[in-house]
């Protein structure tokens, strides 16, 4: 008769080898390493493994998930205050309100995944600029000409 018991699983995966397992519980490596491969010690361990793993990414999830909300609600507060100001305050002395602002808008775009610039570059996406009419370049070049003082 064996003197192993299902604790020998427990003292092994707490971090000791097949040697100290069998010397914890009287008997000989061999017999430890047959107990395990008879109660399958490596797929139960490999289980443990993966269920502690998905148990941390859900957790991460959800930490990950709560920083975003609570950074959300800071953000809505900013642009409230800032757009208060901006309200109040005379157009010259608005620049930390506009400022502000700016900070919130973009802080909140980037935890919502997209891109804090507009201008930033996704992978795989080719941005080809618009291609002017001849009518617009005749009317953009009109309007420059209109601009510009003539030399005396």
């Amino acid at each position: 008769m064996s003197k192993l018991t299902p604790e020998a699983f427990d003292y092994h995966i707490a971090g000791h080898t097949y040697e100290e397992v069998a010397e914890k519980f009287g008997c000989s490596k061999r017999a430890v390493v047959a107990y395990a491969k008879k109660e399958h010690w490596r797929d139960r361990f490999k289980e443990i493994v993966r269920a502690a793993r998905a148990r941390s990414d859900r957790k991460a999830t959800e930490t990950i998930a709560a920083m975003s909300t609570r950074h959300l609600k800071t953000l809505k507060f900013v642009q409230a205050k800032a757009i208060e100001a901006l309200r109040t305050l005379p157009i010259s002395s608005a620049g930390e309100a506009i400022r502000a602002l700016d900070m919130a808008i973009k802080s909140e775009r980037v935890i919502r995944g997209e891109p804090g610039e507009r201008t930033a570059v996704q992978p795989g996406v080719l941005v080809v600029p618009a291609q002017k009419t001849p009518k617009q370049w005749i009317a953009e070049q009109t309007a420059l000409n209109a601009t510009r003082v003539a030399p005396q």
